[in-house]
């Protein structure tokens, strides 16, 4: 009865899901070399918006969408230190892209540590051997979990040096993310309403047609 009644409270609903890709041009000033340059920091988004069947909000899904992917993409975009380029004068990156390149497989494998050190220590406590007591599969619950998780900080580090940004100086590495003063007022001047949008064009970056591009005005952090 309660999944029937489920089914005709979805099937009363409309939805309609919506994706963006915001694209903001950030000035910064280089930590090694100390020459302020531009580059273009940007992310996706994605919603999802319903409302009931017949009613004036089901008519207003696309406005809906829209104000929801407005508030996901000022929410992303307020956040400092985003995205990773070269420095178009020292071609270095900055020492906090990097950590954050290596810090997201690092993170994911001591969780997978952790998880399958908890997961092997139940499963071996629970079913190898006697019954044993609580506060005795417990402690071989967190001695397995332990091992997990030195087992994922060392496969995290492995891998955040394998698949993260590397340091020093990268002459040949092309990079279509930064550009210097001069260069970024040149492409103001060849598009001044939108150059965000012509930012973004320069990194070769598919976008489907359902998905949205939000440009976004320069975000000045050499003030910060």
């Amino acid at each position: 009865m309660l999944a029937h009644l489920h089914l005709l409270l979805e099937l009363a609903k409309t939805r309609q899901s919506f994706k963006a890709i915001w694209a903001q041009p950030r000035r910064i000033k280089c930590e090694h070399c100390h020459e302020s340059f531009v580059y273009l920091a940007w992310g996706r988004v994605g919603a999802t918006v319903e409302a009931w069947r017949g009613t004036a909000a089901a008519s207003n899904l696309p406005g809906l969408g829209r104000e929801r992917i407005s508030q996901l993409v000022a929410k992303a975009s307020s956040k400092k230190r985003m995205g990773a380029a070269l420095c178009p004068h020292c071609r270095r990156y900055q020492e906090w892209m990097i950590r954050a390149s290596r810090s997201r497989p690092f993170w994911w494998s001591v969780i997978v540590g952790v998880l399958s050190g908890a997961t092997a220590g139940a499963l071996y406590s629970l079913n190898v051997g006697p019954v044993k007591p609580l506060d005795a599969i417990f402690q071989e619950i967190f001695e397995a979990t332990a091992i997990g998780a030195s087992a994922g900080v060392g496969l995290g580090l492995l891998l955040g040096s394998i698949f993260g940004l590397a340091s020093g100086v990268q002459l040949e590495r092309e990079e279509l993310g930064s550009l210097t003063e001069k260069e970024w007022e040149e492409l103001v001047g060849r598009q001044r309403r939108q150059p965000a949008i012509a930012f973004f064009a320069r990194l070769g970056r598919k976008r489907k047609a359902s998905v949205e591009l939000v440009p976004l005005p320069l975000r000045d952090e050499t003030e910060t």
